[in-house]
């Protein structure tokens, strides 16, 4: 009599039940090989269910697991300091009524890093100094550097640049600047590694998946340095321009980022130091009223092979630059109603201006040393 009841309970358990959960189970592992990953956060967002997002963590053998779920479409994302995704998340998964979708694997990259110290060429360490990576892009067939990361020197000159891809990298140091006074800018320059003045002189580190560059020393020596300096000059009082902020970009570096910036002396003088040779954008700047435009006088002067002494500004002159776009063939019944004529100076924009039916355009330009572009 027994063997019926055994063989209905049986059936029972094989049977699904109305309010039987699917599950979800994975594995985390290291991209080229079966090394498990632990200590990765998995999240589970499901996309009918109202609150139905959880978090799991791998374990030792990678493994993580989403028990009890309702049916549905659900999205996986998993992160962890350190590391990256072989490939992109979100994962979508389906569950059915009842489902077990186990054997899932997600592959991870370990970040890489760069390590050393920077030293004074007595090997004594230097305190406080920014080292950064740069990392290879190219642009119409030009190499660029774009920063990747950048660490401070401890006070034993250690430093370490970590999170970084598998890629080139260029790294330089710059040592810890003062705060300068009032029209002096001075300029540290960048040291690459292992001393090189420049970055096409540089030596490319390639750092692979995972890899620790250890050992990346840097040594600052001395490099020779140039000079510019002038007086800016306030076009409304004739004086000096007290108020005027001034900066300076070198347009050979990459970004042409800002290399200083400073007010002027109480004469309206300023004096950049400790300069490589190229070209520089020399930008003051003189604040306007409340509500105003600032107004803005640019020069270009190129360091060859001694210091410039007369690089001087006037700021604070509001010019307005008019004009009118030719064109060679129009097409027939061509309106200019949305035609903009735009102003820049190949650093930033500047102004845009409408085309009016003649095919004029009127700008306030904060400078004449901008270029235009139509339509």
């Amino acid at each position: 009599m027994s063997l019926p009841v055994i063989l209905l309970a049986s059936a029972l358990a094989q049977a699904p039940h109305p309010e039987h959960k699917g599950e979800i189970r994975g594995r985390c592992l290291q991209a080229g090989s079966d090394e498990p990953v632990a200590g990765i956060t998995v999240e589970l967002r499901g996309r009918e269910q109202e609150g139905g997002q959880r978090s799991a963590r791998t374990a030792a053998d990678g493994s993580f697991a989403f028990e009890r779920l309702a049916p549905g479409t659900f999205e996986l994302t998993a992160r962890k300091t350190g590391w990256l995704p072989a490939a992109g998340f979100p994962v979508e998964v389906k569950l059915e009524a009842g489902q077990s979708r186990t054997g899932l694997q997600f592959r991870f990259r370990r970040h890489g890093a760069i390590a050393g110290r920077v030293l004074d060429p007595e090997g004594e360490p230097v305190i406080g100094a920014t080292v950064i990576a740069w990392r290879d892009r190219w642009l119409e067939g030009r190499r660029i550097l774009q920063r990747a990361a950048s660490a401070t020197t401890d006070d034993r000159g250690h430093y370490r640049l970590f999170g970084l891809t598998a890629a080139s990298f260029t790294v330089g140091a710059v040592a810890p600047q003062q705060e300068p006074a009032p029209g002096e800018l001075e300029h540290s320059a960048t040291i690459y590694h292992p001393s090189a003045s420049s970055a096409a002189e540089a030596g490319r580190l390639r750092l692979a998946w995972g890899q620790d560059l250890a050992g990346t020393d840097l040594v600052m020596r001395p490099q020779p340095g140039y000079s510019i300096s002038g007086v800016i000059a306030d076009a409304q009082t004739g004086g000096p321009c007290r108020t005027c902020t001034l900066r300076i970009r070198r347009l050979e570096d990459a970004g042409a980022a800002v290399l200083a910036s400073s007010g002027v002396r109480a004469d309206g003088s300023y004096r950049a130091s400790g300069l490589p040779l190229g070209t520089y954008r020399i930008v003051a700047e003189k604040a306007a009223p409340e509500g105003g435009r600032h107004l803005v006088s640019l020069r270009t002067v190129t360091l060859v092979n001694q210091s410039v002494r007369d690089a001087h500004l006037v700021a604070g002159i509001d010019r307005e630059v008019t004009g009118r776009v030719a064109l060679e063939s129009p097409p027939e019944g061509f309106k200019a109603e949305r035609g903009l004529v735009l102003l820049f100076d190949g650093l930033r924009f500047g102004s845009v201006s409408t085309l009016n039916e003649s095919l004029e355009f009127r700008f306030r330009a904060e400078s004449l040393l901008w270029r235009t572009g139509c339509c």
